[in-house]
């Protein structure tokens, strides 16, 4: 059973300018909520997977990344460094130790387990515990994604129905698109990491169903031709996630929505898509 898209990290320089501006375009976002480590997130919740909005307001209190041991506040900083923009894909774990090992099994590199919980706020004003077991992996191919798996150990607390009611009818990510330069050197790892086979889009790439959400990865000419240049995050030696697509959205009232939000809206065959440069670094489809 293939490890369904959970999350995707998306650090923005100004976690109050990007909530505002998913609510603008009819999105709900969860309350704002501290990290130990030195970053804060407010999340897009849909049905079994999010868009976790993450800013970094205590580069101070971050640790650095030790031999075996991943830094997710660490990565996240040098991110914001350079660009905003999605940096990590989170597929869902039933159990991020048996996780560890099949990476390992693959021959996929590994870190130190990695545990922690929270209290979080609910839309009725109630606090819950949540708590999560992350299972870090990464590619030498891909110094600028992040891969983990997340375990939900409270996921009754986590998951609200109510927030994802979002008044623009999102129910998902229906698809992600990496950029890279050698798609078929990516394939290994990432059907290893999603525990699925890929199907080969030849010369362009591959994509990968993970029963929650496509994880497609394309050359630049291809995304280019699919996207249009203009639109995608600026091209990298490495392999970036590029484009996210949202699904059961109305592609008109999308453009709608964006466009009274000032935001630049292009008219493509599978919905209304907003390009990089207006929302944080990641081209968004909907509809």
């Amino acid at each position: 059973m293939p490890r369904a898209i959970d999350h995707l990290v998306m650090p923005v320089r100004d976690l109050g300018v990007a909530r505002a501006r998913f609510q603008t375009l009819g999105f709900l976002t969860t309350p704002v909520a501290r990290h130990p480590w030195g970053t804060e997130n407010s999340l897009v919740q849909f049905p079994g997977a999010f868009l976790e909005l993450l800013a970094v307001p205590d580069p101070a209190a971050i640790p650095d990344a030790e031999p075996g041991a991943f830094s997710f506040g660490a990565f996240n900083r040098d991110v914001l460094a350079v660009r905003e923009g999605t940096s990590m894909l989170v597929l869902e774990s039933r159990s991020a130790e048996a996780d560890r090992a099949a990476f390992i099994a693959a021959g996929l590199p590994v870190f130190a387990p990695f545990r922690f919980e929270r209290q979080a706020a609910r839309p009725d004003g109630s606090v819950r515990t949540v708590a999560f077991s992350l299972a870090f992996t990464a590619s030498p191919l891909m110094p600028e994604v992040g891969a983990f798996t997340c375990e939900q150990h409270f996921p009754e607390n986590f998951w609200s129905a109510d927030l994802q009611r979002h008044p623009n009818g999102a129910a998902g990510i229906e698809r992600v698109d990496l950029i890279a330069r050698d798609p078929t050197a990516l394939e290994p790892f990432f059907t290893a990491f999603a525990d699925a086979p890929a199907v080969r889009t030849p010369p362009h790439g591959f994509d990968i169903d993970t029963g929650r959400g496509v994880l497609s990865v394309r050359t630049p000419g291809a995304a280019s031709i699919l996207y249009g240049l203009d639109t995608l995050p600026g091209l990298s030696p490495t392999p970036r996630i590029a484009v996210v697509r949202i699904k059961g959205t109305d592609r008109g009232d999308m453009a709608d929505r964006a466009r009274a939000a000032g935001l630049t809206t292009l008219s493509r065959p599978f919905g209304t898509l907003v390009p990089a440069s207006d929302l944080f670094g990641t081209t968004f489809v909907f509809g």
